[in-house]
């Protein structure tokens, strides 16, 4: 009988293909809370510029924009939140390259630490945590859009 190394290490590659799965669920995760804190600031900041939403509905802007104004703002969060994350994990990256970190062979069975860069995974997860967080952040733009004009100008000392 014959067996090739994909064969004699199945174990080995179904597990690694688990923990692909699970890893990316967990992220996935990380990055759905995350578009949840945005969310919890942006209403933070809706209740903080009642007045200002107030006066804009006053002199005549439509729940359309003001909704606009607020889901732009979370989707500026999150753009940033996203470059930033992408440049963080870049440069780990860069740096496990430049230390080329050296394994056991006989424990790991590999030499050293593989670190690749996927631009289309890359790009896939940024589109992704961006259409999240414009999702999330219909929540508190809604909410904006949705004072009242007259609740506003109480407010105003």
């Amino acid at each position: 009988m014959v067996f090739d190394w994909m064969e004699k290490n199945i174990n080995l590659f179904s597990a690694l293909k688990l923990q692909k799965v699970v890893l990316s669920m967990f992220f996935l995760i990380i990055i759905f809370v995350g578009s949840f804190v945005v969310v919890g600031s942006q209403i933070m900041v809706v209740h903080e510029k009642t007045r200002e939403i107030a006066i804009l509905k006053a002199m005549g802007a439509t729940r359309g924009a003001i909704r606009l104004v607020f889901t732009l703002q979370g989707l500026f969060v999150a753009l940033v939140g996203a470059l930033s994350g992408l440049a963080a994990g870049l440069l780990l990256v860069w740096l496990i390259d430049v230390v080329d970190y050296k394994l056991d062979k006989s424990i790991y069975l590999i030499e050293q630490l593989p670190a690749r860069v996927a631009p289309l995974e890359l790009t896939l997860i940024a589109i992704g945590a961006l259409l999240c967080t414009l999702i999330t952040t219909q929540l508190s733009a809604g909410r904006a859009a949705n004072k009242h004009v007259v609740d506003g100008l109480r407010a105003i000392d």
